[in-house]
């Protein structure tokens, strides 16, 4: 339940460099942090692996959008774990 007065944060489209991941190749993920209004948030959050690990911290830098690297391993699989809509 949302009672920040915020609009939810909605889906969080993911575009790995190059349009594809590799395993075991490193290489640049960009995201876009929006509302369900389509207006840019600030957030922060982990990489996650199937077994619950950190892979990665992950934090927007300007108007939603973010990057991190990622190196994806054999047979794992991956997803953007939120910790918050950050404070402005």
């Amino acid at each position: 339940m949302n009672t920040s007065g915020s609009p939810p944060i909605g889906v969080i489209p993911i575009f790995p460099e190059g349009g594809d991941l590799v395993e075991q190749v490193p290489s640049r993920v960009y995201f876009d942090a929006q509302d369900s209004l389509g207006k840019p948030v600030h957030i922060r959050g982990r990489v996650v692996d199937d077994e619950g690990n950190t892979v990665r911290e992950v934090e927007t830098q300007h108007e939603g959008r973010g990057v991190f690297e990622h190196q994806p391993e054999p047979d794992r699989t991956y997803r953007l774990q939120l910790d918050s809509p950050a404070a402005g």
